[in-house]
Order: C-alpha cells, then structure tokens, then sequence
C-alpha cells in the first residue's frame, strides 16, 4: 500500500501512536489513534496538517487544500510586509557636492520611495567652517 504524501508526517512520527486532532472548522475532536485518523482523511478527502508536534500528543488538524493554500498565501504575505518594512537606504550628501550630482542623488532617493524603501539623508559639513548647512 503506497502512503499518500498527505500523511507522511503523521507516519514519520512513529513515537506516538495517538494524536489531538482537530476538524476543519477548529472543532476539537478528542485524541484519536493514527488509524483512525488514517480512515478519516480517506474519508473526508481532508489533508492533515501538524499544528504542535512538540506537546504529547502531538496536535494535527484537518485542513480543505483550498484553506492550506490561502493560509500559505497569508503567511508569504506578512513575511513580505516584513521585508519591506526592513529596507532603509542612505544617502551621503558632502558641503562641496556639484549641483548635478545632487540632481542625480535626489533622483535615487525618489526612486527609492517610490520603491516604499525608507531613505535616511546624511549631510556632511565642511570641518572649519562654522555656517549652518540648513
């Protein structure tokens, strides 16, 4: 009998042989054994996740693939909000800088928020001179 791919965790964990499982609603449906389990996913068509596989027994739910691929979609999401929110880009501007290197600095760093980067803007004074920049 091949194993079908969806159960591979529940039989590569072959220490406990009874797991917490819950529906696809979120409903608990008690501490069922792997067989059991086994005749319910044939049953249903359901795919069995891993929830906690660090408490004993080990808790799985039952998922539609459609709910596993949304919940995939969620999570690619949040981790892409996460990365964005982590660029920030700088750029350096010294007292002496030629008018059209500025113009090419400016361009960047509205290029770069177009982007939704943050850009923090250093400028750098002439040592000896005691004017303001600003």
């Amino acid at each position: 009998m091949a194993l079908p791919a969806k159960c591979f965790l529940l039989y590569s964990d072959r220490n406990h042989h009874h797991v917490q499982l819950l529906g696809a609603d979120g409903e608990e449906l008690g501490v069922k054994h792997r067989a059991e389990v086994f005749q319910l996913i044939d049953k249903t068509g359901l795919r069995l996740v891993i929830i906690n596989d660090k408490c004993v027994p080990p808790i799985y739910r039952l998922m539609k693939g459609r709910d596993m691929f949304e919940e995939r979609m969620k999570l690619k999401e949040q981790q892409k909000t996460k990365k964005d929110r982590a660029q920030l880009k700088e750029i350096t501007i010294s007292a002496g800088i030629s008018p059209h290197d500025l113009e090419i600095k400016l361009k960047k760093a509205v290029k770069w928020l177009e982007n939704k980067h943050h850009v923090k803007l250093r400028i750098n004074g002439k040592r000896n001179n005691s004017t303001p920049l600003v």
